[in-house]
């Protein structure tokens, strides 16, 4: 058996016609997308719906008073030359951004032109037919009241059958003659052909677009939620968006805050110090992304980050500590206006606590229980540079981790409490959790 390939100058040519169908996609798309700002995002479908209309009117006139010109017939060439002229003057209104009275005239056009057409030349000659382009378009164009709509649509099919009737009884007033008659009946039975597929062609291509436009927001929506919430969260919220409250009951939770702030603030001016929080709190981001431990919020200077929610995890503990002796060291790398290396004070806490969004607006994901409270006592009352945890927390670290008992100090709300400073790891930390992974 012979296999037969394809002549290779057929498959030359694919390239070259993909190529040119590629260059008029892109120039329609960029016809379509030239909608000026002042149209709203609602009417935009319908702004290109009509221009579409236009153009393509138009063209039909011009077409139409050319096939008159040759026909040596001027005085009916002067009503498609004031066809032309009336389209046009739509059009030119409309790339003004003039878009809602235009249609109204324009189908007044295409009505009158249907009756002078049809009584004329006859039902034969097709004119009525671009009725339907007026009947169809009030439903397209959402700028349109549904009376008007409604009151479109009666007047056209009552035009579009009283012309058939009309042109059938009366007949063709101005015959044309051979071969004329046949040129302009073969026209406008194109023309009413185009103007229905391009009108569903440039629908189908508007909504292509909006699609795609709503599917890159939707994105760019999506990234943004989940720069806020938990994607677990944000999921939940997305399917019932009334109040979200979950209780944890392992978690471990960590506050940070710059030593000195206040003094940094009134020597540094206000853009200057935001640009440096920006860059310290960016660097503890990549620390908690890496660490998997979930962002809670920065409140003025102070960060605050928590692990085992909303999965939890058994080493939410050792997660947090490895994390916070990282934060120290990453602190350091930032200076202040004196040249001075950045210091920050840590506190951790461990315990139950509820997790979830309250309000109706500027959601906010936040914890609430005792662990919150005591870890940002535990911060306050740390020392620079040094990180200070609970008896809850150093009960989950006193394997894996070095700890220094501090003692027992007076916090106001909760009375004595002996505290911990944790100052490195008995063990080597998991490798994702490495200064070196983070670089």
């Amino acid at each position: 058996m012979t296999l037969h390939s394809r002549p290779a100058e057929h498959e030359d040519s694919l390239p070259s016609y993909r190529a040119a169908s590629a260059r008029w996609k892109k120039r329609a798309r960029q016809l379509i997308g030239s909608v000026p700002v002042s149209v709203p995002e609602e009417h935009r479908r319908a702004y290109v719906l009509t221009l579409a209309g236009y153009l393509f009117m138009v063209a039909a006139q011009a077409s139409i008073f050319l096939i008159f010109l040759a026909a040596s017939e001027f005085e009916i060439a002067i009503i498609a030359a004031a066809g032309v002229a009336g389209f046009g003057i739509c059009l030119v209104a409309h790339l003004r951004g003039h878009y809602r009275a235009p249609p109204y005239f324009a189908m007044l056009i295409v009505l009158v032109e249907g009756f002078l057409g049809s009584y004329y030349f006859g039902a034969a000659s097709g004119f009525q037919h671009y009725i339907l382009g007026a009947i169809i378009y009030p439903w397209l164009a959402p700028f349109i009241g549904r009376p008007l709509k409604l009151t479109y649509t009666a007047l056209g099919t009552l035009a579009f059958a009283g012309l058939w009737v009309l042109g059938i009884l009366h007949g063709p007033a101005h015959p044309l003659g051979w071969p004329w008659s046949s040129v302009l009946a073969a026209v406008n039975a194109v023309g009413i052909a185009g103007m229905l597929i391009a009108l569903v062609v440039t629908y189908e291509i508007a909504v292509d677009r909006a699609e795609r436009e709503a599917q890159r927001a939707n994105a760019e929506l999506e990234a943004l939620l989940l720069n806020i919430l938990p994607r677990k969260v944000a999921e939940q919220l997305k399917q019932d968006p009334h109040a979200i409250a979950e209780l944890h009951g392992e978690v471990t939770i960590v506050f940070a805050d710059i030593v000195d702030f206040t003094p940094l603030s009134l020597r540094l001016h206000p853009l200057e110090l935001v640009r440096l929080l920006n860059e310290i709190f960016s660097a503890f981001d990549e620390l908690a992304a890496r660490y998997g431990v979930e962002k809670i919020k920065t409140i003025g200077d102070a960060y605050m980050a928590v692990c085992g929610l909303p999965d939890p995890r058994a080493d939410h503990a050792q997660v947090i500590a490895d994390l916070a002796l990282d934060m120290l060291t990453v602190a350091q790398r930032f200076t202040d206006d004196t040249g001075t290396p950045m210091t920050i004070r840590v506190g951790i806490s461990s315990g139950t606590v509820v997790a979830g969004v309250i309000g109706k607006s500027k959601f906010v994901y936040d914890l609430w229980g005792d662990p919150v409270n005591t870890a940002g006592r535990m911060e306050s009352y740390s020392l620079p540079g040094r990180i200070q945890v609970s008896e809850a927390t150093q009960r989950l670290l006193e394997k894996s981790h070095r700890l220094d008992y501090r003692g027992e100090i007076d916090i106001k709300g909760k009375g004595k409490a002996h505290t911990w400073f944790l100052s490195g790891r008995l063990v080597p930390p998991k490798p994702l959790g490495t200064l070196a992974a983070l670089a």
